[in-house]
């Protein structure tokens, strides 16, 4: 009888987890979408980027690090010297990596230009030696006419092993002559997940490369893709801008709000709180400049969270890969012993 019971608490068990998967299938807000593309005003760039991440899943959250590297006359600011550390705080031990990826904005690339390779070293002193990869190229940010620009990205997911310093080294930079490539920057932007977390995130990575065409003109990027659930709680927004330089005003509005950032770097990121509402399904990420110079803009997203503790389930509710096999192999036995004793009585029907 006991034995029983406890394998009809197991069969229960599964019956419960395959009703629960049905209802968390129906509950992610996130579905992947790109923006749309459109001319607003004389003096605005509607940017097209895509859409390269785009989930809602239990634990969902992002770290990022991001530094200035330009040599290019001496530095019209205060940048990195390579090897650059990009410094990871905040991955929690255990935390999964679901992506990470590595940008890096260069003036003076032509899309002619010939591959060339890098490195990366993890905290382990691993090193990845890479191969650059443009996302898009386009012309330069005011500088010499025969400059071009480009943003390059990178999956590095393979080489995160969670907090510590990243060493990046090998991009080219230059001093002279003005129109050598020469790199903004860098930035490692790494997703990762807790699946004991008692809130769904969601993550949306949109990427590309517009460039302001004339001093002052504004590029702006329509986020779609989502839907705010009621309870959202800690909405993000986020853009990386490339040879931003300090001319006022300058200002990066994101779903409606100003994001502080470092002024005068040469690839640096807007991020913060931007109040996303219940119900929205798009957010405007606006670049805003004044002044006299031009920029780009390599990448831009939201990030929010679902405070609904009852979405996530407890890993500790979860079955190990042993347990299913014990499951699985009791109700095989329990079969064969009712098999067993239907044979038994259809040759002995008095056995009862």
């Amino acid at each position: 009888m006991t034995y029983t019971f406890q394998l009809s608490r197991r069969i229960s068990f599964l019956f419960f987890l395959f009703l629960l998967s049905s209802l968390l299938s129906q509950g992610i807000n996130a579905q992947p979408g790109a923006s749309t593309s459109k001319t607003r005003t004389q003096k605005k760039s509607m940017a097209s980027f895509n859409t390269i991440y785009s989930d809602s899943k239990c634990g969902l959250n992002y770290v990022q690090a991001t530094i200035p590297l330009n040599q290019r006359r001496g530095g019209y600011n205060i940048a990195d010297v390579q090897p650059a550390s990009l410094n990871i705080n905040g991955v929690p031990a255990g935390a999964t990596i679901e992506k990470a990826y590595l940008y890096y904005n260069i003036e003076g690339y032509l899309s002619t230009d010939a591959d060339f390779s890098f490195t990366l070293t993890n905290p382990s002193n691993l090193i990845s030696t890479l191969m650059s990869e443009p996302i898009a190229t386009g012309p330069t940010t005011c500088f010499e006419p025969s400059m071009g620009s480009a943003t390059f990205r990178n999956d590095v997911t393979a080489a995160i092993t969670g907090d510590g310093s990243y060493l990046i080294d090998g991009l080219p930079t230059s001093f002279f002559p003005a129109d050598s490539p020469d790199a903004n920057g860098a930035s490692l932007f790494i997703i990762y997940s807790e699946a004991n977390s008692t809130f769904v995130g969601t993550m949306i990575v949109t990427d590309g490369h517009e460039v302001s065409l004339t001093n002052g003109q504004n590029i702006s990027c329509d986020i779609t893709g989502f839907l705010v659930p009621s309870t959202v709680t800690n909405s993000m927004g986020f853009a990386l801008i490339g040879d931003d330089q300090t001319f006022t005003p300058n200002q990066a509005l994101l779903n409606g709000v100003s994001l502080p950032f470092i002024d005068g770097d040469a690839f640096t990121i807007a991020e913060g709180p931007i109040n996303l509402s219940p119900g929205q399904t798009m957010s405007t990420h606006e670049i805003r400049r004044g002044g006299d110079d031009c920029f780009s803009l390599s990448m831009t997203g939201i990030y929010y969270q679902d405070s609904e503790a009852n979405t996530c389930v407890s890993n500790q509710n979860i079955p190990t890969l042993g347990e299913w096999g014990l499951m699985i192999l009791s109700l095989l036995l329990l079969i064969s012993s009712i098999i067993k004793l239907k044979e038994s009585y259809l040759i002995n029907p008095q056995i009862k």
